[in-house]
């Protein structure tokens, strides 16, 4: 036999020349400046999420309160947020004249289901289209529960710092975005996005005259609750809450209570706020908004967000979200449908595709 083996000496050899290759490396890789993945080795890169947003673009989404009274809609109708104590007892609207209750509005709001709104303005969008009948969906100037934000989430917190809608928007029409500009206490908008009507905080009431005019007072107010100032029962009792005027108030909160006014007020504005807030942060994400009502926005399909709200696809979004249209109905089901459909790239999905379409 020309060549015998001996298998411990191969297996031994080897082992030793491994060890010299890894103590090469290691004294070589003393000297570099490794640059060490972070992603566990187990786990694959991952494409960009698909993000469908739902925007509930109902009438409603007007309305400037939320209590816990499901049957009503959240409307102010009583004295406790959850509905009880009665519609009688809570503070009824005013004329804004002789100061004696306007047995009419306090009907209309009646049969309505409660207050919707915390100021009158003619842009004002789901209310019966009753001629005069305006001032009857608002809470009265005193009607503190509907201004306090304990009962009433939406009204100002000033606790909280209200800013402007994030992103950009192309206010002045020039093809050019530009931020969201402080609100002006002295003449704040009825929207942000279509202003037609102004306010002064802290000059007029909230109620329009008979020819639609604003009425000068002492501006709008705030109040805060204190229970313990009463029987500490848990419910919203008359004397337990302090007034706040707004013109009496410092400058930074005078600013906060126009922001707040202005980009935060109702339902739509709040959610508007969240959404430009949410989409400005996202980079590196594919995302996309349907909305409950295609009359009011066409919405926007999946698409990989830019990093600058200025430009692209982000800028498109932000738009989109902006320019969204409130309409009658609130198709919850449907929508879920249909966003589903759009996920399972089938026809008559969110987006109303009459084919296949695709996320992405």
């Amino acid at each position: 036999m020309l060549y015998q083996y001996n298998h411990c000496a191969i297996r031994y050899c080897l082992n030793s020349t491994l060890l010299a290759l890894l103590l090469c490396f290691a004294i070589n890789a003393a000297a570099l400046d490794l640059d060490i993945a972070d992603i566990p080795l187990e786990v694959a890169p991952t494409a960009p999420s698909n993000v469908l947003l739902l925007l509930d673009n109902s009438e409603s989404m007007d309305w400037d309160v939320l209590t816990q009274d499901a049957v009503s809609s959240g409307l102010f109708n009583a004295p406790n947020p959850d509905g009880t104590g009665g519609f009688a007892n809570i503070t009824q609207r005013l004329p804004d004249g002789d100061g004696a209750a306007d047995a009419n509005c306090i009907s209309i709001a009646s049969m309505f289901g409660g207050y919707a709104y915390g100021v009158a303005f003619l842009s004002n969008q789901n209310i019966p289209a009753t001629p005069g009948s305006e001032n009857c969906y608002v809470a009265d100037d005193d009607a503190w529960r509907f201004r306090n934000n304990e009962f009433n989430p939406f009204y100002f917190d000033p606790s909280e710092t209200y800013q402007p809608w994030a992103g950009e928007y192309d206010l002045d029409g020039d093809g050019d975005t530009e931020p969201f500009p402080p609100a002006d206490i002295n003449n704040a908008v009825d929207n942000p996005i279509n202003p037609q009507h102004t306010i002064n905080l802290t000059l007029h009431k909230t109620g329009l005259d008979s020819s639609g005019n604003r009425i000068d007072g002492v501006g709008l107010k705030y109040y805060d609750w204190d229970d313990a100032s009463g029987n500490n029962d848990g419910n919203f009792d008359n004397g337990e809450e302090v007034e706040f005027l707004i013109r009496d108030q410092d400058a930074a909160t005078q600013q906060n209570f126009a922001n707040w006014f202005v980009y935060h007020r109702s339902r739509e504005f709040t959610t508007k706020a969240i959404l430009s807030e949410l989409v400005t942060g996202t980079a590196a994400a594919r995302v996309g908004l349907g909305v409950f009502n295609s009359s009011g926005s066409s919405g926007f399909p999946v698409a990989l967000l830019n990093p600058l709200p200025s430009a692209g696809n982000k800028r498109a979004l932000l738009e989109t979200i902006f320019e969204t249209q409130l309409a009658p109905g609130s198709p919850i089901r449907a929508s879920l449908e249909k966003a589903g459909l759009y996920f399972e790239c089938k026809a008559n999905d969110i987006f109303g595709s009459a084919g296949a379409s695709s996320p992405g």
